[in-house]
């Protein structure tokens, strides 16, 4: 008897695209000073199939902006996540609880990705904080498999590959692509920890610190 295919969503996420139009389909930002085109505005919607990869590229910039002055910046990878969507974000807060008890744990902002050779589910890490983690608490509060620490450098680059990932290649094979990411990722493109925007939510530092090239601006259609 032939085996049952193997579901296309085994994280059981069921996240997809929306089919219906977006509110902001043919607007544009513009700047009042001047009335050039300053970008063409986001409906800030993950699932919207116009402004997705736009929304995910954006979450990648800012929080490049948002650790760059950071003195203790580290690139932390975690192999052998536990497969299925809540056993995942379950094992990542209960590392986080972990780096909590030793006074390491700082704040993050984590993927998941699956390895493109062997399959094996990883968890990427962008953490920063005052007190360095040693390697012997690093491994201990990650049963699941071996952990790695790398430069404040390895995560810079990290986050800006991020921004390339969703812009300029559409997540490597569009859609599809897309929506597995999002599946392993519970639905986001990552996840932060509070205080991992300088102090505050995603959208206030957005706010507090526009990205380069975007201005006072008004849209129209």
């Amino acid at each position: 008897m032939a085996s049952a295919p193997e579901p296309a969503d085994p994280d059981g996420v069921g996240w997809s695209l929306r089919d219906d139009e977006c509110p902001l389909a043919g607007a544009v930002a513009f700047d009042r000073t001047t009335g050039e085109v300053a970008w063409r505005p986001t409906c800030k919607n993950a699932r919207c199939r116009r402004c997705s990869r736009q929304v995910s590229a954006q979450t990648f910039a800012l929080a490049r902006r948002a650790v760059e002055q950071e003195n203790r910046l580290r690139f932390i990878t975690l192999t052998r996540c536990p497969e299925g969507w809540d056993e995942t974000r379950h094992a990542m807060k209960a590392w986080r609880r972990n780096l909590q008890r030793h006074g390491v744990a700082g704040e993050g902002l984590w993927v998941i990705e699956r390895g493109s050779d062997t399959g094996m589910k990883h968890a990427h890490v962008v953490q920063h904080g005052p007190r360095k983690i040693p390697m012997e608490v690093l491994d201990a509060s990650w049963p699941y498999g071996s952990t790695q620490i790398e430069s404040a450098r390895a995560a810079v680059d990290y986050l800006g590959k991020g921004v390339l990932r969703y812009v300029a290649k559409g997540l490597d094979q569009g859609e599809g692509s897309l929506t597995e990411h999002m599946d392993i990722n519970g639905g986001r493109a990552a996840h932060w920890s509070t205080k991992f925007f300088d102090g505050m939510g995603r959208n206030a530092y957005r706010q507090a610190h526009p990205l380069p090239g975007i201005y006072f601006v008004e849209t129209a259609r």
